[in-house]
């Protein structure tokens, strides 16, 4: 993703159609994997990878969320930093195109989350780490790489928070205020707030005389 970060900005800027249609259909690949339940991995969920071939997530009997590419090389392993690059590309299609088939997997990913198990307390936090099973939505959401959730609740809160400030739709935002930091909950407030001022001042506002 960062290695055409430029065509995208390119696209942006020029609006050329074969070159939002070559980012439109890298898009549509990664938008079919998230909303695919395949090989074990839940609709709604980035798959680490893409097989070129196959389409599929995982090969040689690997589980979705740790695909036997190299067993040295845990680039590919669930969690990982890069899938929030993936929802970028898919909002940057929905702009450039208006398409919004591309909105559906920040909706599945969201719709997920709402449904996942709380996190454990932090009392308890690290024996419930070691008990989470591999896949499961609580492990996909809350398990803790070398003690930092760098992929799992982390990227579908802030990506959530970019489909709701480009789409205005608040279907979400319990998981936002819920999940999300003082960052993303911030908004929220902001705009609750001036709603309700709003409201208090139409109060007080008399209607102009015909």
């Amino acid at each position: 993703m960062r290695a055409v970060q430029g065509l995208l900005w390119y696209a942006y800027w020029t609006g050329k159609p074969e070159v939002v249609d070559l980012l439109c259909a890298w898009a549509d690949s990664w938008r079919d994997a998230i909303l695919a339940e395949k090989q074990g991995k839940p609709s709604g969920v980035c798959p680490p990878l893409i097989h070129y071939k196959t389409r599929d997530f995982a090969q040689d009997g690997s589980p979705w969320f740790e695909p036997a590419v190299d067993t040295k090389f845990t680039y590919y392993r669930h969690p990982i930093g890069y899938r929030r690059h993936i929802y970028n590309l898919l909002l940057a299609a929905y702009e450039l195109s208006g398409d919004e088939k591309y909105l559906e997997p920040f909706r599945a990913a969201l719709r997920l989350l709402a449904s996942a198990p709380p996190p454990p307390d932090e009392d308890d936090e690290e024996e419930a780490q070691k008990n989470m099973k591999p896949g499961s939505l609580e492990w996909i959401y809350h398990w803790k790489y070398r003690g930092r959730d760098i992929d799992g609740k982390t990227t579908v809160v802030s990506s959530g928070s970019k489909y709701r400030l480009a789409t205005g739709d608040k279907s979400f935002d319990a998981v936002l205020e819920r999940d999300g930091n003082n960052i993303i909950r911030f908004p929220l407030h902001y705009e609750a707030r001036n709603n309700k001022r709003r409201a208090q001042r139409s109060r007080f506002i008399v209607p102009a005389r015909a």
